[in-house]
């Protein structure tokens, strides 16, 4: 009898070991999947349509010299500040120079998130296999698995002639493409048009 309590206790806290929750943080660097690919592009597209109109609107008809910096180039930067050339270009009908000197504004946007995070949390059973990339896999009892597309900056807009400085604070918007897993049914949470 008390074997069977000895037997029976340890099946349970094996059991709740295989089960504990357990939370995982990744940054994509790649962006190979069009999930990855739509939530950083419209997590920048609602960030530039979302930029106040002042001071920007100082800008208007303005010859304006425009200077990018993120922790990396590449890409996602190259897009990130077309994109917002873009946005000021069809607001403002501001016209971009190559050189400081010549220009009525000097832009100076400051990329501090450009990217995607992964994370899930929950009740799971891993399994002893191998699951997709790097990741173990498991059967979800219930879960919450989160998948972000999150675009942040702040701009340093310096006239030429004063060498007067404003800064815009910190603009951020944030894409998710979640879903909350039990064993039977997967229930998607989205805010990807």
């Amino acid at each position: 009898m008390v074997h069977f309590k000895i037997i029976g206790s340890l099946s349970a806290c094996i059991l709740f070991l295989m089960m504990s929750g357990c939370s995982t943080r990744q940054v994509a660097e790649q962006f190979n999947g069009s999930t990855e690919q739509r939530l950083v592009t419209h997590s920048v597209d609602q960030l530039m349509r979302s930029l106040p109109q002042e001071p920007l609107n100082l800008l208007t008809q303005k010859k304006v010299f425009l200077q990018s910096h993120f922790i990396k180039e590449g890409v996602l930067l190259d897009y990130a500040t077309s994109r917002l050339k873009a946005e000021i270009s069809q607001r403002y009908h501001s016209s971009w120079v190559a050189s400081p000197k010549i220009s009525d504004y000097v832009i100076d946007v400051f990329f501090t998130s450009l990217g995607t995070d992964q994370d899930s949390f929950g009740l799971s059973i891993p399994l002893p296999v191998q699951g997709e990339g790097t990741e173990p896999a498991k059967i979800p009892i219930l879960s919450f698995d989160m998948f972000h597309g999150i675009s942040e900056m702040y701009l340093y807009l310096t006239e030429t002639a004063t060498n007067n400085i404003v800064l815009l604070p910190t603009q951020k918007k944030e894409l998710r493409t979640d879903k909350i897993s039990t064993p039977i049914i997967t229930i998607p949470v989205s805010s990807v048009d």
